[in-house]
């Protein structure tokens, strides 16, 4: 195992090496990094660690900016003498989020954890599919939207969506009664914030709520074809044959 420290204290780093060889002499320290900028230019420009130990707070800011500007797929540990980073920290594949001073105890309980879970994912690559399951668990998908018309704004509720639709480079919120709202967001960013157990893009013009499935037939190709309902407006979609499987497991959850 290689372990990267991004530490702008160097008695820190120092503390922090001597427990990593106490606990485990097999494991090797690539480094240590002491600011945001210097750890981006890092983990840009070489393979991902198999873990990093990282302070929350940093010579030019937080690790947050880190992660902001590099989409990590190695475990961490973080490390800091605040508490309330702690819900933003386990956003990411956190492992464990220990408060300063670090005792010897707690970081290889840390340690051990990570051994514990990379066991069971030895055939996946960089642990790809485990930060994948622990992101998905832990990140806050939308619950409603702001919806402006003229100088009137109001919200409708996620429980209230049908389905989205793109037509003419705009995209609209479609009520389950039927009304119809732009929104200033693209598919794109809409499958990044919509829960996806409830959400699906069924092709290139439409993300449908489950709740407005109102027929699932085969299509010639192997294809599907859904009709969607909301109040009065209907609309069809065809799933193309390389989605038909992913639509069918979503559908079956």
């Amino acid at each position: 195992m290689n372990l990267l420290i991004i530490e702008d204290e160097p008695l820190a780093v120092v503390r922090t090496v001597t427990l990593v060889r106490e606990i485990d002499p097999e494991i090797e320290v690539l480094g240590s990094l002491s600011s945001v900028e210097e750890s981006v230019n890092w983990l840009s420009n070489n393979p991902s660690p198999d873990l990093i130990i990282m302070d929350v707070s940093l010579a030019d800011g937080d690790c947050f900016d880190i992660l902001s500007n590099h989409s990590i797929a190695s475990p961490v540990i973080f490390i800091t003498a605040y508490d309330q980073f702690a819900i933003e920290a386990f956003k990411v594949f956190s492992i464990d989020y220990l408060l300063k001073p670090v005792s010897k105890a707690n970081l290889e309980n840390a340690i051990k954890k990570l051994k514990a879970i990379s066991k069971n994912y030895q055939n996946d690559n960089r642990y790809e599919k485990l930060v994948h399951l622990i992101s998905d668990s832990l990140k806050e998908y939308k619950s409603r939207f702001l919806i402006r018309a003229g100088k009137r704004m109001f919200f409708i509720q996620i429980k209230d969506i049908g389905f989205f639709l793109a037509e003419d480079k705009t995209v609209y919120l479609i009520t389950q009664e039927g009304e119809k709202w732009v929104v200033d967001y693209s598919l794109e960013k809409l499958e990044d914030i919509l829960d996806p157990k409830i959400f699906f893009r069924l092709n290139r013009r439409i993300i449908c709520r489950i709740h407005s499935i109102l027929e699932i037939k085969t299509h010639p190709n192997s294809r599907l074809k859904i009709s969607l309902l909301a109040g009065k407006i209907k609309e069809d979609a065809i799933i193309s044959r390389d989605r038909v499987q992913k639509f069918k497991s979503w559908a079956e959850k």
